[in-house]
């Protein structure tokens, strides 16, 4: 995907969206040394990070229940020289920005222009889309698609929406099952 568009991905809930732009995103970070954007709308920062890191070890830190013995894993000397490789530069610059505001979604868009203009922020990932457009109008939905639009192209970078796909209103299945 090239410079100055937008990728859609939707699916069912639970499928795998978040993991597969993780999978992107640690390569784009670690092998391409791009700056990335997240608006995790889902997801904190925290456990936005944690799942990335997840990914890079290939270990499913969420998957250790015992407190105690997460805590000692998350900071081992593996997991914290993974942390700065995938997250820093050698220099310390960072690498993700992420913003997990749940509050003024007004602001969402001027909070993306940051990242993009202020961070050099090559790609933006928002997770999901759909709660933005949550309760809005086909108008509302429009002028941020617009806005989308004119950002990729202005800035010269990529949007990746997330997005879950509706249930279907003639039965409890969602589009991405039958």
């Amino acid at each position: 995907i090239d410079y100055g568009y937008i990728c859609n991905v939707l699916a069912g809930s639970g499928s795998g969206k978040t993991s597969a732009i993780n999978q992107c995103a640690a390569y784009w970070m670690k092998d391409l040394d791009l700056n990335i954007g997240v608006l995790s709308l889902e997801a904190e920062s925290g456990e936005w990070g944690e799942n990335l890191l997840s990914h890079y070890l290939g270990k499913k830190i969420a998957r250790i229940r015992d407190r105690d013995e997460r805590m000692k894993f998350v900071g081992s000397e593996e997991a914290e020289q993974a942390t700065h490789d995938l997250f820093k530069r050698e220099d310390g610059t960072s690498r993700l920005y992420l913003l997990d505001d749940r509050g003024d979604y007004s602001k969402l868009q001027d909070q993306v222009e940051e990242m993009i203009i202020a961070y050099d922020c090559k790609i933006i990932i928002i997770d999901v889309v759909s709660d933005i457009f949550g309760g809005k109008t086909l108008e509302e939905v429009d002028l941020w698609m617009s806005w989308e639009k004119r950002i990729v192209k202005q800035y010269s970078c990529i949007i990746f929406n997330i997005s879950h796909v509706r249930k279907s209103s003639s039965s409890e299945k969602s589009a991405s099952s039958g």
